[in-house]
């Protein structure tokens, strides 16, 4: 798939650019014209962040009718009136993973909990807190909290190796859960929404699964999600079109 791609830094866009593989396209320093001239793509795939830049509607114009396909990559609930030849909703499909999804077990990142810092509120740093008096906790992520848990910022092939070097990932969204899955790590996620083994919708109900649900969950019947899976069913409704 020859594809063009929106820069962001939304992880499902991410995961989807660099599976198909897709050259990005970065608004503030490059021409989507030039770009799409020099590369020939098949796909554009558009962040609604980038609807606003005019140079979009102009493209459209001019290479839609030599079938270059445009998919909106919508990441809010507006409605848009360009004519896109597939919208794709990222609200409806998953944190997939990418091809390469095994971690290694690591003695230095052994522990019981281990938690991914990423835009946390003040009151989920301080269910996080409160988990580190009751568990052996290990904490790591771009975003710095004050705990004696906090072990800092890690490389990206790091994440993996963690997940398989501990029971349980403690999430607030769900980025990492089919990771989790795939490295045999218990994943329990923050959800008002659902209610399953896997979720919880306040520290009680966290500390409770922490305690009891390791060992008692089976995760050999979910079906795992690749973001080649993702990109494979937009073709195919492209081709349907």
């Amino acid at each position: 798939m020859n594809a063009i791609i929106s820069k962001s830094n939304n992880k499902k866009i991410r995961g989807l650019a660099e599976t198909l593989p897709a050259t990005e396209w970065d608004k503030t320093s490059s021409n989507i014209f030039d770009l799409i001239e020099s590369k020939k793509p098949e796909y554009l795939f558009i962040a609604s962040t980038d609807i606003a830049d005019n140079a979009v509607a102009y493209a459209m114009q001019e290479f839609q009718p030599q079938n270059i396909k445009f998919i909106l990559l919508q990441e809010d609930d507006l409605v848009y009136t360009q004519n896109f030849d597939l919208v794709v909703n990222l609200n409806d499909i998953p944190y997939a993973i990418k091809q390469h999804n095994k971690g290694q077990y690591k003695t230095e990142f052994e522990s019981y909990v281990s938690v991914f810092t990423s835009n946390l509120t003040e009151q989920q740093i301080e269910c996080v807190n409160r988990l580190g008096q009751n568990f052996q906790i290990k904490i790591y992520g771009p975003q710095k909290i004050d705990n004696v848990f906090y072990l800092g910022q890690i490389s990206d092939n790091d994440y993996l190796d963690i997940l398989a070097s501990c029971k349980i990932n403690v999430m607030f969204n769900k980025e990492w859960f089919y990771y989790c899955i795939s490295n045999e790590c218990l994943p329990l996620y923050f959800s008002i929404k659902e209610q399953n083994d896997f979720t919880f919708n306040n520290y009680n109900d966290l500390l409770v699964k922490c305690r009891n649900i390791v060992g008692s969950v089976s995760t050999s019947q979910i079906d795992i999600p690749t973001y080649q899976d993702i990109a494979n069913n937009i073709k195919d409704k492209l081709l349907c079109k």
